[in-house]
């Protein structure tokens, strides 16, 4: 279903088996992605395909993608947290929120060449219509807790928490995931710390 056109980009919303065609460029935008700074995580298609599989499991999944002409140059994801992974929820359970309540933010990728043209809002905008389709309270995003002194952090970067800021949400307080990854950087796994945040 075409959401928005904005300056020739459609942002298309799919579920289900129309979004399982195209998990090839999903798993493209994450790999290269998250290959950049804060992530610095080095991806291979075997472990997107497992982390898509919760996604594409769910009758409520859903991912706006953007395209340019046929390419696809940017998505956003969107599930009920109650259909996330287990190590996703535990920290909600563990603080005493109901998982019941809340609409996952998976990731809002854009390439390079898109970002910085005022395209993040309409990510933000179909999340708000799906609390209203799903009857949910509230949404939730997750992201990489980072260090201002990090020598690969580039100059003039923006961090993720203060677009949050901008567009209302809170971190929640008390509730983290600790996840290892192999770096883009050393090759190796290393832990990270991932703070919650609502809306």
């Amino acid at each position: 279903m075409l959401v928005h056109e904005v300056d020739g980009l459609r942002f298309v919303a799919l579920a289900g088996d129309e979004a399982r065609e195209y998990a090839g460029d999903l798993m493209r935008l994450r790999i290269e992605n998250f290959a950049e700074y804060p992530y610095l995580y080095q991806g291979c298609v075997e472990d997107e395909e497992k982390y898509f599989e919760t996604y594409f499991a769910s009758k409520n999944f859903r991912v706006l993608v953007v395209f340019d002409g046929e390419r696809v140059c940017g998505m956003c994801t969107f599930i009920p947290l109650r259909d996330e992974a287990e190590y996703m929820k535990a920290p909600f359970v563990k603080q005493g929120l109901r998982v019941e309540d809340y609409l996952y933010i998976g990731e809002a990728i854009l390439e390079k060449e898109y970002r910085g043209k005022g395209l993040f809002p309409h990510f933000f905008d179909y999340a708000l219509g799906l609390l209203k389709e799903f009857g949910l309270p509230r949404m939730s995003v997750m992201t990489i807790r980072t260090e201002a002194d990090s020598p690969y952090r580039p100059e003039g970067y923006l961090s993720t928490d203060s677009l949050l800021v901008k567009y209302g949400f809170k971190k929640i307080e008390g509730i983290v995931v600790k996840l290892s990854y192999r770096s883009v950087v050393s090759g190796v796994d290393e832990p990270h710390v991932l703070d919650f945040w609502e809306r």
